[in-house]
């Protein structure tokens, strides 16, 4: 096999070390273990109201709503952060990575 595959795999090897690091930590966030900490930030009326709403009609606590929130965009930044990087990663064509494989190349 060529070193572009082994990179690859080494790439992809990283990125689940990297998913199961971002997963541990999250865990470690949402478990009571850990020590919580106050931030405070103003925001529109408008918005606070629908929060509030939002989290009543749900019952669901606001300190956790924020929390998720927080958590999900910090993820999706990260997301973008990968797409950036993997869009510069050179790419080669199915029927090449399959024969190379020795798999049937009638996909």
């Amino acid at each position: 096999m060529t070193d572009s595959v082994f990179s690859g795999r080494r790439t992809f090897v990283a990125r689940i070390r990297y998913y199961l690091l971002c997963f541990a930590i999250i865990q470690q966030i949402e478990s009571d273990r850990m020590t919580t900490t106050q931030i405070n930030a103003r925001i529109d009326q408008a918005l606070k109201r629908a929060i509030d709403e939002y989290c009543r009609s749900r019952g669901i606590v606001v300190n956790h709503f924020v929390q998720e929130a927080l958590i999900g965009r910090l993820e999706e930044l990260e997301d973008i952060e990968d797409l950036k990087r993997l869009r510069h990663e050179p790419t080669r064509p199915l029927a090449e990575v399959l024969a190379e494989l020795d798999l049937d190349a009638s996909v």
